[in-house]
């Protein structure tokens, strides 16, 4: 081996390590580097992994365990190709499809309720992403912005609060999950806090975030399942999604009405307030009308 090439491997055993430390969200003790490996900022990685050669894209969250040994050319993927773009099959560009749920209005006069929903929109949707979109308001806005699929079948949901609709929803977007057409399933709902505020929010439903069962103490008692917990959990899946998604409708629309009523108090208010200085404006000249026709008799009287 040369002089250069020395210097190459060299090089490679020290940067290669620190990259992937300096890179990876989580590394445990004792990470081994021998070849050229890439991950991302998304990737946890336990103990004793050895990589020989490793490269990991896209910006889904990737977790290794313990012990992991990988060989030269292996690559982990966690996003779309893209296949519209100018190489074929597919250029170096990757696609993060998500599927929303969006909740907005149907009714207007509802004061900043469907802008705030429209603001969380634009902060949060791609255009290759999927949109159902729940309620005209939020429809009509898609059609004007958005380039990617939606889907309007459901936009008379936050009228009709019909559950056997909400059923046939979860399925839908499930089925684009489960087929893999998308990375993850989230909603846009509007949050009820009192009377006076409500806030929207984007809720990522599935993948199920596993650092929120950090805190909870799991027993080590050995527990039998019937069925098995893959027929549990395909029942029970469909079943807690579509009481989430029909507890964030119910709450979408008591905050619409929430906004609806406190919008129309506050124009009742200022209708009262512009009614009085209107009423007093009119006395005004009323009085000065009469204070005229009285000066011109009186002057009139005083002629003669």
């Amino acid at each position: 081996m040369g002089l250069i090439s020395r210097a190459k491997a060299a090089f490679a055993r020290v940067y290669y390590p620190w990259r992937i430390k300096s890179v990876a969200a989580e590394c445990g003790e004792n990470v081994y580097v021998g070849g050229k490996s890439y991950v991302t900022h998304k990737t946890h990685l336990g103990k004793h992994c050895c990589f020989n050669g490793m490269s990991m894209s896209g910006n889904g969250v990737i977790k290794i365990g313990d012990y992991f040994h990988s060989g030269p050319g292996c690559q982990i993927i966690t996003s779309f190709h893209n296949y519209e773009g100018n190489k074929i099959p597919y250029d170096e560009n990757f696609l993060d499809k998500d599927v929303y749920i969006v909740i907005s209005s149907s009714l207007g006069l509802c004061g900043g309720y469907n802008a705030n929903v429209f603001k969380e929109i634009s902060q949060q949707i791609k255009d290759e992403d999927y949109v159902y979109s729940i309620g005209s308001k939020g429809t009509n806005y898609f059609r004007r912005t958005h380039q990617g699929p939606i889907n309007t079948d459901f936009a008379s949901l936050n009228s009709t609060l019909a559950f056997d609709e909400v059923t046939k929803l979860v399925k839908s977007v499930t089925d684009l999950y489960i087929n893999k057409e998308v990375g993850s399933i989230k909603i846009i709902y509007t949050e009820f806090v009192n009377n006076l505020t409500f806030k929207p929010r984007t809720v990522t439903l599935l993948p199920i975030d596993t650092n929120e069962f950090e805190n909870i103490e799991i027993t080590n008692k050995f527990t039998i399942f019937e069925p098995s917990p893959e027929e549990v959990l395909d029942s029970l899946i469909p079943m807690y999604l579509q009481a989430v998604v029909y507890g964030y409708l119910v709450e979408s629309v008591t905050s619409e009405n929430a906004s609806r009523r406190t919008s129309m108090e506050n124009a009742t208010d200022n209708a009262e307030e512009l009614t009085e200085q209107l009423l007093l404006k009119y006395n005004q000249a009323r009085q000065t009308a009469i204070t005229n026709e009285v000066s011109e008799i009186v002057a009139g009287a005083n002629a003669q």
